[in-house]
């Protein structure tokens, strides 16, 4: 449980870190709408039904009611590949949310079934 927290936290951190130095290159659209794209595996003993679930409860609890969240999409290949596709209003808006997550009752159950070893996020400007 604390390795997924580290990477968790880890994988935050080089996200803020990347949206600072992305706003001091382009202050003049730091309030543009951001997308956050974010490719991964869950964990072997997790149910991709329950998973399912989790993600539904996640978003409709948690996502919903952060400022600035405007749309999510969830898919998963047939390789078992989730892409997780969410669009906000500002990269502050995300970075907000990214933050509140980790201390989440209905964002933590989501969270602890991915498996962190397959995490790919970026998070993109939209023009």
């Amino acid at each position: 449980m604390n390795y997924i927290k580290t990477i968790f936290f880890v994988l935050t951190f080089a996200t803020l870190i990347s949206c600072q130095m992305n706003e001091k290159t382009d202050e003049k659209n730091s309030e543009s709408s951001v997308v956050e794209i974010t490719s991964f595996r869950i964990k072997n003993n997790v149910e991709k039904e329950k998973f399912i679930e989790v993600a539904k409860k996640m978003e409709e609890e948690f996502l919903k009611n952060q400022n600035g969240y405007i749309s999510r999409t969830l898919s998963v290949d047939e390789n078992e590949q989730w892409i997780d596709i969410v669009f906000w209003r500002s990269k502050k808006d995300h970075l907000n949310a990214l933050s509140e997550s980790e201390k989440s009752q209905y964002a933590l159950p989501f969270i602890n079934a991915i498996d962190f070893e397959t995490v790919e996020m970026k998070l993109n400007q939209i023009k």
